[in-house]
């Protein structure tokens, strides 16, 4: 038996009404006519998850998750004005201890943090279909590089990085 996911959107006013699901078990083949639903419904728990995080957490705890969402759910990384400063302002620490989360949680400086992700991100861009007829400088500025030489550079000092990208990605 497969099942089959009806989403009605008519009430989207008011966030309680905002989906209503039926499910049917239907044995031919199965559809999804619910891509949204996955989306909303993660993004509700993760709502809760944070709130729950900065009302009863731990500090460390708290300053982890709040730096996940700030970094990874935001994207901080593709802000142009991005940097370790920045973000410690933000989430109201020091920049030793940014650092410090940085290198604990993710084996790495901060700044190579964000540069990893922006290149990752372009990477994306740079492939995807969509943006095909998109000039490269866009792509470029849309990933948080301020111009093509900070993009240059930043691939000047990761060769080798970037080769494994590209020979995954093509191979």
């Amino acid at each position: 038996m497969y099942k089959i996911l009806i989403y009605n959107d008519s009430y989207s006013y008011s966030p309680i009404f905002s989906v209503f699901l039926l499910l049917f078990e239907f044995p031919l083949k199965s559809f999804n006519i619910a891509p949204k639903f996955e989306s909303e419904t993660m993004l509700l728990f993760y709502k809760l998850k944070l709130f729950i995080i900065k009302r009863f957490g731990k500090k460390e705890h708290r300053i982890k998750v709040l730096f996940d969402h700030h970094f990874f759910i935001n994207k901080y990384y593709l802000h142009k004005s991005a940097s370790a400063e920045d973000l410690s302002r933000i989430l109201n620490i020091s920049n030793t201890d940014l650092e410090q989360l940085a290198l604990s949680h993710y084996a790495m400086a901060f700044d190579n943090l964000r540069d990893m992700y922006r290149f990752q991100h372009f990477w994306d861009e740079f492939t995807n279909p969509v943006n095909a007829e998109l000039p490269i400088q866009s792509i470029i500025s849309l990933c948080g590089f301020s111009s093509s030489k900070e993009f240059n550079t930043l691939l000047a000092g990761h060769k080798e990085a970037s080769k494994n990208i590209l020979k995954k990605n093509f191979s």
